[in-house]
């Protein structure tokens, strides 16, 4: 069976899209991840049951920091056990989508004479994909805008979800679910993501919202792992878990009537696969802001930034989209067209490069 490898880690956005690469082609290929030591993707791709090898990877840094100097040879550490591991295994295609995990993989594969494959979710390219792009024969695209980023190697694909949460069937009703999230089910749920690198300041303005709105609604709470909050009394009708695989994330996408969410990509995928009506609060300082404000651009989402609100303004605008069904709807329907979601293309481009 012929292989591909993919690569990519450190955080989450860069992973799920990929994973979902492997859920549609698991059987014509055989697949292997090449990801970080230290980072969040290794319980999930051995989840996902692909085998997982570590490697070392600097992070790309665009700032001064010590650590720059010692980066660069974790970098090179990276490259060469990269090299051996493509040596040995010669897959027919490397994929990577953004990671600085995935830089030495993608140079040690041109120097291979490997196909090469670099995902651009994001609306803004960062360093790790513009790096990547120059050892590419091909980039995959998400949005329209981003062909212009890339010339002629860019093709206008989309991405995907993974398909258990795109085609979620179940035996429970949604009442049922929530009772298993230790919710009543009786109010309208607002389902929070606080994701994982950069949670924190999401999570406190959640935290400080949670008074503001517990006769409204009901929260459920992913925190990110480590992140739990600590309180005197735990609040009426809030429920914080830290972490939820993909089958029970689907549950909870389910009963959400609003998500709040940061602007990754991978948030930003499943809100328009599954059209949920959303408030964003993109990380600060980061390639987020852009994309949130593409999604306040085309009236996809409510967009908020975290230095600009209060817990009380954000409890506000909670209350409206609540309220609001045609505001919902407007909403639901805008963010499913602001880019393309499973379409085939990319399928279609990955099996034709792997058999080439």
């Amino acid at each position: 069976m012929k292989k591909i490898i993919l690569t990519g880690g450190g955080t989450l956005g860069s992973v799920i899209p990929l994973l979902a690469i492997s859920d549609k082609l698991r059987d014509e290929f055989e697949f292997i991840w090449i990801g970080t030591k230290h980072g969040p993707e290794k319980e999930i791709i051995e989840t996902a049951g692909l085998p997982f090898v570590a490697i070392s990877a600097g992070k790309i840094r665009r700032y001064w920091d010590w650590k720059n100097f010692r980066d660069i040879f974790l970098s090179i550490a990276g490259f060469f056990k990269s090299f051996l591991l493509l040596q040995k295994n010669r897959p027919n295609l490397v994929i990577t989508a953004g990671s600085y995990a995935g830089v030495p993989v993608v140079i040690a594969a041109k120097f291979l004479g490997i196909k090469v494959l670099v995902h651009q979710l994001d609306y803004l390219p960062g360093l790790a994909n513009k790096i990547g792009a120059k050892f590419a024969d091909k980039v995959a695209v998400t949005w329209e805008k981003s062909l212009k980023d890339f010339g002629s190697k860019a093709i206008w694909t989309g991405s995907m979800i993974r398909f258990e949460l795109y085609s979620r069937t179940l035996k429970e009703d949604n009442k049922q679910i929530a009772n298993k999230f230790g919710l009543n089910g009786l109010k309208p749920i607002m389902l929070v993501v606080g994701g994982g690198t950069g949670a924190n300041g999401l999570n406190n303005l959640v935290a400080g919202s949670i008074n503001y709105l517990k006769d409204d609604c009901e929260i459920l709470h992913l925190t990110g792992k480590g992140k739990k909050l600590s309180f005197a009394k735990e609040p009426n009708n809030y429920q914080q878990i830290e972490f939820l695989n993909q089958p029970d994330m689907a549950k909870a996408y389910a009963i959400a009537d609003v998500v709040v969410s940061r602007a990754g990509m991978s948030a930003i995928l499943e809100l328009a696969a599954l059209k949920k009506p959303a408030i964003i609060i993109p990380m600060p300082n980061s390639h987020q802001e852009l994309n949130a404000r593409i999604l306040r651009d085309s009236n996809a989402a409510l967009v908020m930034f975290q230095d600009k609100i209060s817990p009380e303004m954000l409890s506000e605008k909670i209350k409206k989209i609540l309220s609001d069904k045609e505001y919902q709807e407007s909403l639901k329907e805008n963010i499913g067209q602001v880019v393309k979601i499973n379409s085939q293309e990319l399928v279609k481009l990955v099996k034709l490069m792997a058999n080439i």
